[in-house]
Protein backbone atom coordinates (compact mmCIF):
# COMPACT_ATOMS: atom_id res chain seq x y z
CA UNK A 1 0.00 0.00 0.00
CA UNK A 2 2.56 1.95 0.40
CA UNK A 3 4.06 1.91 -2.50
CA UNK A 4 0.91 3.14 -4.18
CA UNK A 5 0.44 6.42 -2.27
CA UNK A 6 4.04 6.88 -2.91
CA UNK A 7 2.92 6.15 -6.92
CA UNK A 8 -0.31 8.55 -6.16
CA UNK A 9 2.57 11.56 -5.05
CA UNK A 10 4.35 11.11 -8.25
CA UNK A 11 1.55 11.00 -10.45
CA UNK A 12 0.22 14.53 -8.41
CA UNK A 13 3.52 15.83 -8.92
CA UNK A 14 4.37 14.81 -12.67
CA UNK A 15 0.70 16.37 -13.37
CA UNK A 16 1.86 20.07 -12.02
CA UNK A 17 5.22 19.26 -13.88
CA UNK A 18 3.66 18.65 -17.10
CA UNK A 19 1.59 21.58 -16.96
CA UNK A 20 4.72 24.18 -16.11
CA UNK A 21 6.50 22.61 -19.39
CA UNK A 22 2.89 23.45 -21.17
CA UNK A 23 2.97 26.68 -19.98
CA UNK A 24 6.32 27.17 -20.88
CA UNK A 25 5.37 25.60 -24.02
CA UNK A 26 2.76 27.90 -24.86
CA UNK A 27 4.41 31.15 -23.87
CA UNK A 28 7.47 30.47 -26.54
CA UNK A 29 5.12 30.17 -29.25
CA UNK A 30 2.90 33.00 -28.37
CA UNK A 31 5.63 35.32 -27.12
CA UNK A 32 5.74 36.89 -30.94
CA UNK A 33 2.59 37.54 -31.49
CA UNK A 34 1.56 41.36 -30.92
CA UNK A 35 -0.83 42.16 -28.32
CA UNK A 36 -1.49 38.29 -27.39
CA UNK A 37 -2.60 38.09 -24.22
CA UNK A 38 0.16 36.22 -21.48
CA UNK A 39 -0.21 32.50 -21.40
CA UNK A 40 -2.08 31.30 -18.05
CA UNK A 41 -3.95 27.99 -17.23
CA UNK A 42 -6.26 30.45 -15.03
CA UNK A 43 -9.72 30.36 -14.95
CA UNK A 44 -11.46 33.88 -17.07
CA UNK A 45 -12.33 35.97 -14.64
CA UNK A 46 -13.71 39.55 -14.62
CA UNK A 47 -10.28 40.67 -13.95
CA UNK A 48 -7.48 40.62 -16.23
CA UNK A 49 -5.72 36.92 -15.69
CA UNK A 50 -2.10 37.24 -14.47
CA UNK A 51 0.69 34.64 -15.88
CA UNK A 52 1.41 31.89 -13.62
CA UNK A 53 3.43 32.55 -10.73
CA UNK A 54 4.47 29.07 -10.05
CA UNK A 55 8.09 28.60 -10.90
CA UNK A 56 9.00 32.26 -9.48
CA UNK A 57 6.95 32.32 -5.69
CA UNK A 58 8.30 29.69 -2.88
CA UNK A 59 5.95 27.35 -2.06
CA UNK A 60 5.59 27.62 1.46
CA UNK A 61 6.69 24.07 3.03
CA UNK A 62 4.42 22.63 5.98
CA UNK A 63 5.73 19.36 8.17
CA UNK A 64 2.76 20.12 10.91
CA UNK A 65 3.91 22.92 12.45
CA UNK A 66 2.53 26.26 12.35
CA UNK A 67 -0.84 25.47 10.42
CA UNK A 68 -2.60 28.73 11.01
CA UNK A 69 0.62 30.66 9.12
CA UNK A 70 0.82 27.87 6.75
CA UNK A 71 -2.40 28.01 5.54
CA UNK A 72 -2.41 31.88 4.99
CA UNK A 73 0.61 32.09 3.19
CA UNK A 74 -0.80 29.26 1.30
CA UNK A 75 -4.40 31.37 0.49
CA UNK A 76 -1.82 34.26 -0.22
CA UNK A 77 -0.01 32.31 -2.56
CA UNK A 78 -3.30 31.01 -4.82
CA UNK A 79 -4.70 34.82 -4.43
CA UNK A 80 -1.68 35.85 -6.26
CA UNK A 81 -1.13 33.20 -8.52
CA UNK A 82 -4.83 32.37 -9.63
CA UNK A 83 -4.21 28.66 -9.05
CA UNK A 84 -7.45 27.15 -9.86
CA UNK A 85 -9.47 25.56 -6.99
CA UNK A 86 -9.37 21.90 -8.72
CA UNK A 87 -5.05 22.25 -8.39
CA UNK A 88 -4.76 23.86 -4.40
CA UNK A 89 -4.82 20.50 -3.08
CA UNK A 90 -2.44 19.06 -5.12
CA UNK A 91 0.06 21.89 -5.42
CA UNK A 92 -0.08 22.07 -1.51
CA UNK A 93 0.69 18.29 -1.24
CA UNK A 94 3.60 18.17 -3.11
CA UNK A 95 4.93 20.33 -0.09
CA UNK A 96 4.74 18.79 3.26
CA UNK A 97 7.26 16.85 4.67
CA UNK A 98 7.35 14.29 8.04
CA UNK A 99 4.22 13.75 9.62
CA UNK A 100 2.16 15.98 7.43
CA UNK A 101 3.16 13.68 4.40
CA UNK A 102 2.24 10.94 6.36
CA UNK A 103 -1.04 12.01 7.36
CA UNK A 104 -1.80 13.30 3.82
CA UNK A 105 -1.08 10.02 2.52
CA UNK A 106 -3.38 8.22 5.64
CA UNK A 107 -6.14 10.90 4.70
CA UNK A 108 -6.02 10.36 0.93
CA UNK A 109 -6.58 6.21 1.70
CA UNK A 110 -9.17 6.75 3.75
CA UNK A 111 -11.41 8.77 1.15
CA UNK A 112 -14.03 6.95 -0.43
CA UNK A 113 -13.30 8.87 -3.81
CA UNK A 114 -10.07 9.13 -6.04
CA UNK A 115 -10.29 12.84 -6.45
CA UNK A 116 -8.79 15.04 -4.73
CA UNK A 117 -11.11 17.18 -1.88
CA UNK A 118 -11.86 20.70 -2.02
CA UNK A 119 -9.22 23.04 0.01
CA UNK A 120 -11.74 24.48 1.92
CA UNK A 121 -12.53 20.60 3.05
CA UNK A 122 -8.57 19.97 2.79
CA UNK A 123 -7.70 22.92 5.34
CA UNK A 124 -10.77 21.88 7.77
CA UNK A 125 -9.32 17.96 7.97
CA UNK A 126 -5.53 19.65 8.32
CA UNK A 127 -7.02 21.78 11.51
CA UNK A 128 -8.59 18.55 13.04
CA UNK A 129 -5.53 16.84 13.08
CA UNK A 130 -2.90 19.61 13.44
CA UNK A 131 -4.70 22.95 14.79
CA UNK A 132 -4.86 23.44 18.29
CA UNK A 133 -8.23 23.11 20.43
CA UNK A 134 -8.25 27.16 20.95
CA UNK A 135 -9.50 27.49 17.52
CA UNK A 136 -12.24 25.08 17.35
CA UNK A 137 -14.44 28.44 18.43
CA UNK A 138 -12.27 31.40 17.13
CA UNK A 139 -15.23 34.09 17.68
CA UNK A 140 -15.50 32.81 21.33
CA UNK A 141 -11.88 33.09 21.92
CA UNK A 142 -11.59 36.45 20.39
CA UNK A 143 -14.09 37.97 22.44
CA UNK A 144 -12.83 36.37 26.02
CA UNK A 145 -9.47 37.41 25.27
CA UNK A 146 -7.45 39.64 27.40
CA UNK A 147 -4.11 41.16 28.03
CA UNK A 148 -2.03 39.37 30.59
CA UNK A 149 1.47 40.80 29.45
CA UNK A 150 2.62 43.50 27.10
CA UNK A 151 0.47 45.17 24.52
CA UNK A 152 2.33 43.44 21.33
CA UNK A 153 1.86 40.07 22.95
CA UNK A 154 -1.60 40.90 23.40
CA UNK A 155 -2.01 42.47 19.78
CA UNK A 156 -0.23 39.48 18.30
CA UNK A 157 -2.86 37.39 19.75
CA UNK A 158 -5.73 39.42 18.78
CA UNK A 159 -4.56 39.29 14.73
CA UNK A 160 -3.89 35.43 15.32
CA UNK A 161 -7.65 34.85 16.00
CA UNK A 162 -9.15 37.79 13.92
CA UNK A 163 -7.77 36.73 10.89
CA UNK A 164 -10.10 33.65 11.93
CA UNK A 165 -13.50 35.20 11.69
CA UNK A 166 -15.21 37.49 9.52
CA UNK A 167 -16.64 40.55 11.70
CA UNK A 168 -17.20 43.98 10.92
CA UNK A 169 -13.65 46.09 11.64
CA UNK A 170 -16.28 48.17 14.09
CA UNK A 171 -17.28 44.63 15.99
CA UNK A 172 -13.55 44.36 15.95
CA UNK A 173 -12.55 47.77 17.80
CA UNK A 174 -14.84 46.68 20.22
CA UNK A 175 -13.47 43.30 21.40
CA UNK A 176 -10.00 44.91 21.08
CA UNK A 177 -10.82 47.66 23.64
CA UNK A 178 -12.38 45.46 25.61
CA UNK A 179 -9.48 42.75 26.10
CA UNK A 180 -6.85 45.80 26.70
CA UNK A 181 -5.79 46.31 31.03
CA UNK A 182 -8.30 49.02 32.12
CA UNK A 183 -5.81 51.43 32.63
CA UNK A 184 -4.89 51.41 28.90
CA UNK A 185 -8.26 50.90 27.79
CA UNK A 186 -9.70 53.59 29.25
CA UNK A 187 -7.26 56.28 28.12
CA UNK A 188 -7.70 54.84 24.62
CA UNK A 189 -11.35 55.17 24.17
CA UNK A 190 -11.02 59.25 25.17
CA UNK A 191 -9.38 59.14 21.76
CA UNK A 192 -12.12 57.76 19.92
CA UNK A 193 -10.52 55.33 17.68
CA UNK A 194 -12.31 54.83 14.14
CA UNK A 195 -10.04 51.89 13.23
CA UNK A 196 -8.15 49.20 14.13
CA UNK A 197 -5.29 50.79 13.18
CA UNK A 198 -5.84 53.16 15.90
CA UNK A 199 -6.30 51.31 18.50
CA UNK A 200 -3.40 49.46 17.95
CA UNK A 201 -1.50 52.46 17.70
CA UNK A 202 -2.78 54.29 20.81
CA UNK A 203 -2.38 51.05 22.70
CA UNK A 204 1.02 50.98 22.49
CA UNK A 205 1.61 54.63 22.82
CA UNK A 206 -0.06 54.59 26.08
CA UNK A 207 2.01 51.87 27.35
CA UNK A 208 4.81 53.73 26.73
CA UNK A 209 3.70 56.55 28.17
CA UNK A 210 2.81 54.59 32.02
CA UNK A 211 6.03 52.76 31.52
CA UNK A 212 8.03 56.32 31.32
CA UNK A 213 6.23 57.75 34.06
CA UNK A 214 6.41 54.66 36.29
CA UNK A 215 10.50 55.00 35.65
CA UNK A 216 10.20 58.31 37.00
CA UNK A 217 8.35 57.87 40.13
CA UNK A 218 10.91 54.70 40.61
CA UNK A 219 13.96 57.19 40.18
CA UNK A 220 12.83 59.87 43.23
CA UNK A 221 15.64 60.91 45.31
CA UNK A 222 15.50 59.89 48.99
CA UNK A 223 15.65 63.56 50.05
CA UNK A 224 12.60 64.02 49.11
CA UNK A 225 10.90 61.51 51.42
CA UNK A 226 9.88 62.86 54.94
CA UNK A 227 12.06 62.12 57.26
CA UNK A 228 11.78 59.76 60.31
CA UNK A 229 13.14 60.99 63.79
CA UNK A 230 14.50 58.43 65.84
CA UNK A 231 14.78 59.14 69.49
CA UNK A 232 16.43 56.69 72.36
CA UNK A 233 14.02 55.29 74.79
CA UNK A 234 16.95 55.85 77.52
CA UNK A 235 15.79 59.72 77.99
CA UNK A 236 12.07 59.22 78.38
CA UNK A 237 12.73 56.39 81.52
CA UNK A 238 10.32 57.05 84.31
CA UNK A 239 13.15 58.77 86.93
CA UNK A 240 13.25 55.93 90.25
CA UNK A 241 11.41 56.71 93.40
CA UNK A 242 13.09 58.37 95.69
CA UNK A 243 15.13 56.31 98.49
CA UNK A 244 13.38 56.17 102.05
CA UNK A 245 14.67 59.05 104.15
CA UNK A 246 16.86 57.36 108.15
CA UNK A 247 14.63 57.08 110.58
CA UNK A 248 15.39 57.61 113.85
CA UNK A 249 15.44 55.02 117.16
CA UNK A 250 12.93 52.69 117.01
CA UNK A 251 10.85 52.52 120.18
CA UNK A 252 11.51 50.54 123.06
CA UNK A 253 8.62 48.08 123.32
CA UNK A 254 7.38 47.36 127.55
CA UNK A 255 9.22 43.91 127.24
CA UNK A 256 12.27 45.53 126.37
CA UNK A 257 12.71 47.50 129.07
CA UNK A 258 11.92 44.68 131.74
CA UNK A 259 15.27 43.22 130.99
CA UNK A 260 16.98 46.61 131.30
CA UNK A 261 18.56 47.08 134.81
CA UNK A 262 17.22 49.02 137.04
CA UNK A 263 18.84 52.23 137.37
CA UNK A 264 19.56 53.71 141.05
CA UNK A 265 17.36 56.50 141.76
CA UNK A 266 19.95 59.00 143.94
Amino acid sequence: MKALFEAQQSRNLEEVRSLFAGLCTDHSVNSGAVGSPPPSYHHQTSSSNLPTRLGRLDFPRFDGEGLLEWVFKCDQFFEVDNTPADLKVKVASVHLEGRALYWHQAYMKARLTRECPTWEAYCQALHNRFGSLLFDDPMSALKNLRQRTSVQAYLDEFDLLLHRVDIAEEHAISFCLAGLKDEIEYAVRMFQPKTLLDVFSLARLQEHRDAASNKRLGNVTPGFQPRREHFSTSSFRVPAPPAPSPQGPSPVLPAELGDRPREAVG
